[in-house]
């Protein structure tokens, strides 16, 4: 078969058919006294094979189990028609230069919107996904040299923010202290592949985070996060990075389910993620006219 050498963060789904395991031995070689060690195998939900139970024979003669699951897993695979990936290889170059010339039309309306209404912050780095927890930093910064906060509010560009609603959350509660406010995710699995992939945080779950749609943080926390930037490390996103960030200091979460980490949308929400224009416009309309931003009237 040619050979197509995939470039390095290359993504695809992989569909692995069984066999069937009935020919499988159940008798492995134990080496060291030269018996035999029979083990018990399963199968998950999933189809993976793995060891359920090893009954071992001690040099003593004394037979004794150990359970456990270690995966019996060996993978090969072929690619039976390579010429879809061989064309993407060879559009690359086509596609780089399409990239930038959008990348120049975005940074031209980007320039004019700023020229016109002054509401971007343009900070200095190289504006990709993996740089957002360096971003968020900066912009973190701007606002501790530019303005006396009480609150600093995080959101994306595809979310539907009700700000007089906040404005209200916010009336009671006490900048003082350090305040997080938000829709938080808890015991989140780290992904080891893919777009979210995160090869710097070491443990199988992150700490807890807000999600996407948007939070926000009290003076004290803001402070600690602009004092100690030069020591924070990146991961993988900005969210979960803040909350890496925030882990080891005593504060409090205030969860509100209000702040939406999906689509699903309620009446007296404070934010929805997810939208594109036209949807973030027809909710907006829906809260001014109709005082409910799920349904028309």
């Amino acid at each position: 078969m040619e050979e197509l050498v995939l470039p390095k963060g290359y993504q695809f789904i992989l569909t692995v058919e069984r066999a069937s395991f009935d020919n499988l031995p159940l008798v492995v070689e134990n080496f060291e006294n030269d018996k035999s060690t029979p083990i018990t195998l399963e199968e998950t939900h999933h189809g993976l094979l793995y060891v359920k139970s090893v009954t071992k024979v001690a040099s003593s003669g004394q037979r004794f189990s150990q359970t456990g699951c270690s995966p019996l897993m060996s993978l090969m695979f072929s690619i039976q028609d390579t010429t879809p990936l061989g064309v993407l290889m060879e559009r690359k170059a086509t596609r780089t230069r399409q990239w930038l010339e959008e990348s120049s039309i975005v940074s031209t309306r980007l320039a004019h919107e700023l020229a016109q209404h002054e509401d971007i912050v343009v900070v200095d780095l190289l504006d990709t996904y993996r740089m957002l927890p360096r971003k968020l930093l900066l912009c973190h910064q701007w606002m501790f040299d530019n303005y006396k906060s009480r609150f600093v509010m995080k959101t994306d560009d595809d979310v539907y923010v009700r700000v007089n609603q906040i404005l209200l959350g916010l009336e009671r509660m006490d900048d003082s202290r350090p305040l997080w406010w938000g829709s938080f995710r808890r015991d989140w699995q780290v992904n080891r592949h893919g777009k979210w992939q995160d090869d710097r945080y070491s443990a199988h779950v992150y700490p807890e985070f807000a999600c996407g749609s948007g939070n926000v943080m009290s003076a004290p926390l803001h402070r600690l996060i602009v004092h100690n930037m030069d020591s924070l490390q990146m991961f993988q996103g900005e969210d979960v990075s803040m909350g890496i960030w925030l882990s080891p200091f005593d504060l409090t979460h205030i969860y509100d389910p209000r702040w939406r980490c999906d689509k699903t949308c309620l009446r007296d929400m404070v934010a929805l993620p997810q939208l594109d224009v036209d949807a973030i416009h027809w909710h907006r309309n829906n809260s001014v006219v109709c005082n409910n931003p799920c349904q028309s009237c």
